[in-house]
């Protein structure tokens, strides 16, 4: 049984010929179902990928915000234990 990978690279393969003359839109048909499934599953995660990485840059940007004005009235605090 071939790899995942592998799998993957022969799928990218057929579309990569479909694609030489330019175009961009293909019927149905033109790709077997297998192919299909895995470019779109490959797809579907890059675009999970993206969602995840901007809903944590946000919640990054957040949880700092809060952070600082926990700790903003405890510089001198910081500053004591640290020398």
């Amino acid at each position: 049984m071939a790899a995942p990978n592998k799998k993957l690279a022969e799928s990218l393969d057929v579309l990569t010929a479909l694609q030489g003359g330019g175009r961009r839109v293909f019927r149905s048909d033109e790709l077997t179902r297998v192919h299909r499934e895995r470019l779109i599953k490959k797809c579907a995660r890059g675009r999970q990928y993206a969602v995840v990485r901007i809903v944590l840059g946000i919640l990054r940007t957040l949880l700092r915000r809060a952070f600082r004005r926990g700790v903003a009235p405890f510089p001198g605090a910081v500053a004591l234990a640290a020398g």
